[in-house]
């Protein structure tokens, strides 16, 4: 579930707090760790493989009058339509590099612009598709179809995300949360985006959560969150002062534990027991002293090159 999405992040606007995440490239996503793992492996699979090929069965008669512009070595489209290239019916895992880079090559001669939200709508074809199994098969359109992939930016990624919106459902009056009943499209609290960039960035500017919450207020969202925060603070703040307590200073409990230390040191005699005891104590707060001097002259050095 999605708890705050940045400002400058490049979902803004397409996903908002109390949205569930289902999956990324059709792979389901069930927590904050398999959001980061499955990013890794779209990632490694851009790098490593070229960025594979993801493409989509467009009948024929949408690429019609479609073309894209050459703009100097670069294909170009109007508006917020996205230049797709259409790739043969290649059984692509028995290409070998080279062979698949003349193939694409050759692809370029068919660059037509489309539509991102109505492409995504068809089936997928190609070998780049994680959670599918096209199985590297741009054959499986029919023969009035054609397996179109999206013309990339070089270290950028394609990546379909598919998302429920359990709060929108409830405005409707559809009180389920179950995110399975939203992927039946039968509901308007479901979406498909796609997302183009780099991926990693993309990732990191979403804060998620394992938690659900079981009725849909916004409170809910972030409550796990805001008990987890405090715990911790309480925690952090009740050792540090423990810590503190236990330094051998007058007048804290370091110098009773100091002092109870001693008694069990059989060569030293009472005498030398508050003499140990003393000095100790002395370096101890003199130590202490100085270290919150040092502390506060240090911030103050700070502040000032700020």
């Amino acid at each position: 579930m999605v708890l705050d999405v940045k400002p400058e992040s490049p979902l803004s606007g397409y996903l908002s707090p109390g949205d569930i995440i289902v999956s990324l490239d059709g792979i389901q996503v069930h927590g904050p760790q398999e959001w980061v793992d499955t990013r890794i492996l779209i990632n490694k699979q851009v790098y490593q493989s070229a960025g594979g090929t993801k493409g989509y069965c467009i009948p024929s008669s949408w690429v019609e009058n479609k073309m894209a512009e050459l703009e100097g070595e670069q294909f170009s489209c109007p508006g917020e339509l996205t230049v797709f290239s259409i790739v043969p019916c290649l059984n692509m895992t028995a290409l070998d590099g080279e062979s698949r880079e003349r193939g694409h090559m050759k692809s370029r001669k068919n660059m037509h612009c489309l539509t991102a939200g109505d492409v995504v709508l068809h089936k997928k074809c190609g070998n780049g598709w994680l959670g599918t199994g096209t199985s590297g098969n741009t054959c499986l359109c029919t023969e009035e179809e054609s397996c179109s992939t999206p013309v990339l930016t070089p270290g950028h990624s394609w990546v379909e995300i598919k998302y429920a919106s359990p709060f929108a459902c409830s405005s409707q009056g559809n009180n389920s949360t179950d995110v399975e009943a939203h992927n039946s499209g039968a509901t308007k609290c479901q979406g498909t985006f796609v997302f183009v960039g780099d991926v990693l960035t993309m990732a990191n500017s979403v804060q998620l959560t394992a938690y659900q919450p079981r009725w849909t207020f916004n409170f809910g969202l972030n409550l796990p969150t805001i008990l987890e925060k405090m715990l911790a603070c309480t925690f952090h703040v009740s050792l540090t002062l423990a810590l503190l307590n236990s330094l051998p200073v007058f007048f804290l409990d370091g110098e009773s534990i100091l002092e109870v230390t001693l008694s069990y040191l059989p060569w030293l005699n009472a005498r030398k027991k508050r003499q140990v005891l003393r000095i100790f104590l002395w370096g101890g707060t003199l130590s202490t002293i100085l270290a919150f001097f040092m502390f506060i002259l240090h911030g103050a050095r700070s502040e000032y090159v700020g």
